[in-house]
């Protein structure tokens, strides 16, 4: 079987799902489905249904790391397992079509750039904030802790002088 061309993403992703497939263990149950146990879970692969009990691959239509596991020991390349409208020849197909542009004389560079300036810089008045002003949400901090301060020569309760 020809090996089919994917995109440029879809050959990195399969690069990367390929290294994360080295940490599944695989048991073959049947032709058709395969056991692969990874990170203590088990997962059920249908070859041949092209689904996977993780479902990852029946959403992005990419096999997911439990199918590569299955493929790797079957000897099959994962780009045949990927949906046709990740090949290369769809892509193609769908990019095929030229635009044209739209053509306007009048218009010149020049006329755009003199337009746009940048705003003026404005300072506030007053002096200016050292922190930041919190929301109303937010928690105070530095409260003031009152504490009872003893006299430095008698040693008596009250402020310090």
């Amino acid at each position: 079987m020809k090996t089919k061309k994917v995109i440029t993403w879809v050959r990195d992703k399969l690069a990367s799902l390929i290294l994360a497939a080295r940490d599944c263990h695989y048991s073959p149950c049947n032709r058709e489905e395969h056991l692969v146990i990874c990170q203590g879970k088990k997962f059920v692969v249908n070859l041949i249904k092209w689904e996977c009990s993780c479902n990852q691959w029946l959403i992005c239509s990419i096999p997911c790391k439990h199918t590569i596991c299955c493929l790797g020991h079957t000897r099959q390349n994962p780009k045949n397992f990927c949906h046709t409208f990740y090949g290369v020849e769809k892509y193609m197909e769908t990019y095929a079509e030229v635009m044209h542009t739209i053509a306007k004389v009048d218009l010149e560079p020049k006329d755009i750039s003199e337009d746009i300036q940048p705003h003026p810089l404005r300072r506030h008045l007053g002096r200016p904030t050292c922190t930041r002003r919190k929301e109303p949400w937010e928690p105070k901090t530095g409260i003031k802790r009152s504490s009872i301060v003893k006299y430095k020569t008698c040693g008596g309760l009250g402020r310090n002088k």
